[in-house]
């Protein structure tokens, strides 16, 4: 749905109704939550989303019905978006707004009118991210201002929804827009300690190495080294499971925090980051760089050992092939493989993510049945989870097959969005 907002007053005044779309959904008047019904959830509720997103221009009632209703076998649609509105005009004016916001029709649209100033958290948050053409310090005070608007991302409670999705992703760019140019400005004026909370936020809603290393330089500069450390090996443990994380940033940390502090640099702080913590009977995860790694050592091994290691690489798709794009779907799906692979896995064998929609296995010492084996326990476990319309493939390849690279450009080249 193409975002069409008009301009709206989004003065400071706390008299005029505030409205929060980043991070949840909220309307409060001087500083009061105004409640109009149980849940953000009810198709009510939903359209409101829908129409404030929508701006002075409004939106089509046939799209409103494909968004409210799309999904859901309804004999009249028509009809039920005319309830749903007739729901909506009776939850404001039971909250009391019926005078500051009217649903109209107008022109096979339905159009939110507001007659009054209202503030909406969406537009300054852009208006203050786009601003151009004035001095770094106006442009540092409004990056600020919106950086502290940034809750979140749009309408999480909605986002099984394309619409939601879109604008999620829109504004979420918008937010690392802005962290890029606070850093820039921060960091050319050596401003650590007020760079650092804003790199920690990030950090905290994105699990993103970026942001995560950034913590790092800002500790680093401002001479806290032993909170370096403590970052990094916290950090470290989070990257394993970051799907988005090759881990290659962290290791350049690592480096320049050995450089830094001659008191890491002897053989017992050595042997400690070679000991393993992971936990003995679960399968050890890894970065897909290390994981690249560990899969040519076996290839190099193998000649010598009289048992076979095997590959088992998992992708997922949805009904027709296609790459999966919502979110919440692939956060499911992460989570039903992340317990199946951690329920079946020997301690000897080693696993990692490529990207959002691939699980690689890599099994020590197995024989072909084996692996067999282990598929139908990974998708049993799998399917306990009841992720809908996800297909779940997996191909077997035994370390150092010639056939490996053949096999997987056939097999995933539809899924992995090549060619």
């Amino acid at each position: 749905m193409e975002d069409t907002r008009g301009s709206l007053d989004l003065g400071p005044d706390t008299d005029r109704l505030r409205i929060q779309m980043l991070g949840g959904f909220s309307i409060c008047r001087q500083g009061e939550p105004i409640k109009l019904e149980r849940t953000n959830r009810t198709k009510p509720m939903h359209a409101l989303q829908i129409l404030l997103y929508g701006g002075p221009q409004g939106v089509p009632s046939e799209v409103l019905m494909e968004e409210l209703f799309g999904e859901e076998n309804v004999a009249d649609p028509a009809n039920n978006l005319k309830v749903t509105i007739s729901n909506l005009r009776k939850s404001l004016r039971q909250a009391g707004l019926s005078e500051e916001m009217k649903v109209e029709y107008r022109c096979g649209s339905y159009i939110l009118v507001f007659t009054a100033p209202v503030w909406l958290d969406i537009q300054e948050f852009s208006n203050l991210v786009d601003q151009t053409n004035e001095s770094e310090d106006q442009r540092l005070e409004k990056l600020l201002r919106a950086e502290s608007l940034y809750e979140g991302d749009f309408l999480p409670h909605l986002n099984e929804f394309d619409w939601v999705l879109v604008a999620s992703s829109f504004y979420r760019e918008k937010y690392f827009s802005c962290l890029h140019q606070l850093a820039e400005i921060l960091e050319k004026r050596k401003e650590w300690n007020r760079l650092l909370p804003i790199a920690a936020r990030a950090a905290s809603r994105y699990h993103l190495e970026e942001w995560q290393c950034l913590c790092i330089d800002c500790l680093i500069e401002m001479g806290q080294i032993s909170s370096a450390w403590e970052a990094y090996r916290r950090i470290k443990s989070q990257v394993r499971k970051d799907s988005d994380s090759s881990g290659a940033l962290l290791e350049k940390r690592l480096q320049r925090l050995q450089k830094l502090d001659k008191s890491e640099q002897n053989p017992g702080r050595m042997f400690e980051f070679l000991q393993d913590t992971t936990e003995e009977s679960h399968p050890y995860y890894c970065s897909y760089a290390s994981f690249v790694d560990l899969y040519r050592i076996s290839c190099r091994v193998m000649p010598s050992r009289t048992k076979l290691s095997y590959l088992l690489i998992y992708s997922f798709s949805d009904n027709h092939g296609e790459q999966i794009r919502n979110m919440l779907q692939i956060q499911q799906m992460t989570q039903a493989m992340e317990y199946a692979i951690n329920g079946n896995l020997g301690c000897r064998d080693v696993y990692t993510r490529y990207g959002k929609e691939f699980f690689l296995l890599l099994l020590i010492d197995a024989t072909y049945q084996e692996c067999v084996k282990m598929d139908r326990r990974i998708r049993q476990d799998y399917k306990s989870y009841g992720i809908p319309n996800i297909l779940l493939r997996c191909t077997i390849s035994k370390v150092g097959s010639e056939s490996l690279n053949a096999v997987a450009n056939h097999r995933w080249e539809k899924i992995a969005g090549v060619g």
